[in-house]
């Protein structure tokens, strides 16, 4: 995913924020 995030805690937070979960939670939720 191409966001033009400087760090990944930005992105994190910024994923948490919109999805709900932390990307590692989703990640898992898909496999």
């Amino acid at each position: 995913m191409e966001c033009g995030f400087s760090d990944q805690s930005h992105f994190i937070r910024c994923f948490k924020e919109n999805i709900g979960i932390t990307p590692l939670k989703y990640q898992k939720l898909l496999k």
